[in-house]
């Protein structure tokens, strides 16, 4: 199918996707960069700064251990290991991290 055996390369491409996002809905994306949680690794208090109304501490099997919206957490009583929090952030839920040392 081609004339004097001439041959092509392919070239690397890339996809853009494109969405129209209207961000004056009230179910619009919340940036998670605005969430902050120190000093994580923590032994005694961490600290939650952020726009949430709610969280929730769960163990790595998924038992709840705290429910609260306190921005300072004492985390004397937790034993050592890996925890979630999750927080409720307008309509959503953003889940982060915590190691207790």
């Amino acid at each position: 199918p081609y004339e004097n055996n001439s041959k092509f390369e392919l070239k690397p491409y890339s996809i853009t996707f494109v969405s129209n996002i209207n961000m004056n809905t009230s179910s619009s994306v919340y940036n998670d960069v605005n969430l902050k949680i120190y000093p994580n690794p923590s032994s005694e208090i961490i600290n939650i700064i952020g726009g949430y109304s709610q969280y929730v501490i769960r163990s790595i099997d998924g038992n709840t251990i705290l429910r609260d919206s306190k921005a300072s957490i004492n985390t004397s009583s937790l034993s050592k290991g890996i925890y979630f929090i999750s927080f409720k952030l307008l309509d959503q839920i953003i889940t982060k991290k915590i190691i207790i040392k």
